[in-house]
């Protein structure tokens, strides 16, 4: 049987379900540059609880979807769900802890299938005006500012994946709140892959969307 479509508020509960023994979990759809999908997506959102017990797998259209599930008090309170859609890759999220008290919310980014990255706001010139101290990491190494741009170069049109990681990770840790008098660092290698390791500030803000269509 295939999955029936509905619209964008969904119920993953039993009719009969006591409310007072219930749950809240909120999906949220993003694309590769981080925004929300098209509000005529058609995507597919599965929700299993901690049993490994399905309790949806209807497609839902929107981009943001509100789900409420059965609270057990137990181990079966660790739901995962999972989105999928035409064009994009599947994702997903385990585990969702669940409790009446506090709605849960998950966030999941689809990458199209046919996607590529897109490195504009990471060009080294923009990075030196928006993101110096990024720029001082990836220049680690380099004898002058015209070999650091040529390396980086290289490296962004030889090992687009690895830049990418590289700058998500930059990007999360902008999440990391910490005290001011806690300095944020990460330990890095230069992009010549010698073994010279050495502590650098993180940089403040994010830089870019590095995933688009």
């Amino acid at each position: 049987m295939s999955p029936r479509k509905t619209k964008a508020r969904g119920s993953a509960a039993p009719a009969k379900t006591d409310t007072s023994r219930a749950a809240d979990i909120t999906v949220t759809l993003f694309d590769g540059t981080r925004q929300p999908m098209r509000s005529d997506t058609e995507a597919l959102i599965r929700i299993i609880d901690g049993n490994q017990k399905q309790l949806s797998a209807d497609f839902h259209t929107g981009f943001t979807f509100e789900f409420r599930v059965p609270f057990y008090d137990n181990f079966g309170d660790l739901y995962t769900v999972i989105a999928w859609t035409d064009g994009y890759s599947q994702a997903g999220f385990r585990p969702v802890k669940v409790t009446p008290a506090v709605p849960q919310t998950v966030d999941l980014m689809l990458l199209p299938k046919n996607g590529r990255y897109n490195f504009r706001d990471a060009m080294w010139d923009t990075l030196a005006q928006t993101h110096p101290m990024v720029r001082n990491l990836l220049a680690h190494g380099a004898a002058n500012d015209t070999t650091a741009r040529d390396r980086y170069e290289l490296f962004m049109e030889n090992k687009p994946d690895s830049l990418a990681a590289l700058l998500n990770i930059t990007t999360a840790m902008t999440g990391i709140h910490l005290r001011a008098s806690v300095a944020r660092s990460t330990t890095s290698r230069n992009l010549s892959g010698t073994n010279q390791w050495r502590k650098t500030a993180s940089m403040p803000g994010q830089i870019g969307n590095w995933w688009t269509k």
